[in-house]
């Protein structure tokens, strides 16, 4: 809801519209559809990505804090906090 210029509240639909077909010729409507299907790729790509840092994998943080690749300390501004870096070689 929001509030409209004449001060009364005013409803905003979530859905999405129904009528969204690409307009144009058939070259327009066939990039839109590779574009999309390059974004879910693209999507794919980062999911698949994130998955491989969440959840951390313990035996890798173990095995990174004993090769000293990793330090890990307090924050001085919030000392409910931890801080950990983490080095690549």
């Amino acid at each position: 809801m929001r509030v409209g210029p004449d001060g009364k509240q005013q409803k905003t639909s979530l859905d999405p519209p129904t009528n969204a077909q690409p307009e144009g010729g058939r070259l327009k409507k066939r990039i839109v559809e590779k574009k999309k299907e390059e974004y879910k790729d693209y999507a794919d790509q980062m999911k698949t990505l994130a998955q491989q840092y969440v959840p951390p994998d313990k035996d890798k943080l173990q095995q990174a804090y004993q090769q000293a690749n990793i330090t890990m300390g307090s924050v001085p501004e919030n000392p409910k906090a931890v801080s950990s870096t983490l080095r690549t070689t």
